[in-house]
């Protein structure tokens, strides 16, 4: 009896479970549901085309829908999953049940914005998806301010993608700069190449408010009032 292996996320970890599992055998049934709807893409070449360094979003593309139907998955897009029923193997979605002999759960993880006054006004962005790569390119204009929060990686490549379009852009830094990763000299080179790159660096304190009335016209971070037209947390 032909098996049937049911993937949750098309994103790199899932798309590469599809592809494993159809090299390991040629019978199996493959089913891949992610919420998204567009194919699998890489998440690290977002900012770049923030930027514009990358032409469009569309460049980014590893495996796109014609690639999972010649190696015979069935791909359902713009899907989600409603819940799982581990008992009788069973995956419900809106479309329909889903039964399975095994389940690959790749469903990746979620930007959050941190809980304080004014997170959810107009121009509160996060960068995890395509879409919201799209919301920060229509939301970004030349001229305008934005406050970026945090100092990961992906922080400071938007920071850097936000300034190359031509915004004012602060960078608020509770500690250092890649403090998890690098020590506090090579923070300091960091936050010095940030600072020639003409984005600001504000550090020791976290943005702890959202300030505006119907949109963002600014973030409080300590006691001092920072102006933004954005802000990406």
């Amino acid at each position: 009896m032909e098996k049937k292996m049911v993937v949750i996320g098309a994103g790199s970890a899932g798309a590469s479970a599809c592809f494993a599992a159809r090299k390991y055998s040629r019978d199996v049934e493959i089913v891949c549901i992610d919420d998204e709807v567009h194919p699998t893409y890489s998440r690290c070449a977002l900012p770049f085309v923030i930027s514009g360094e990358i032409e469009d979003f569309d460049t980014p593309t590893v495996f796109d829908f014609e690639f999972f139907r010649k190696q015979r998955v069935d791909i359902w897009p713009g899907t989600k999953v409603l819940s799982v029923d581990v008992g009788r193997r069973l995956v419900r979605t809106p479309i329909e049940e889903v039964e399975y002999d095994a389940l690959v759960l790749a469903t990746g993880g979620r930007a959050k914005v941190p809980d304080m006054p004014g997170a959810g006004l107009p121009g509160v962005m996060v960068l995890r998806t395509r879409n919201d790569g799209e919301a920060i390119v229509k939301e970004a204009q030349k001229g305008k301010g934005a406050v970026v929060n945090g100092a990961s990686f992906i922080a400071l490549e938007v920071a850097e993608a936000l300034r190359h379009r031509g915004m004012e852009t602060k960078l608020v830094i509770r500690s250092r700069a890649l403090r998890s990763m690098i020590d506090a000299p090579l923070s300091k080179v960091v936050e010095e190449k940030l600072e020639e790159k003409g984005i600001g660096v504000l550090k020791g304190d976290a943005v702890n408010a959202v300030l505006g009335e119907e949109k963002v016209t600014g973030v409080k971070v300590g006691d001092a009032e920072v102006q933004a037209d954005m802000v990406v947390m």
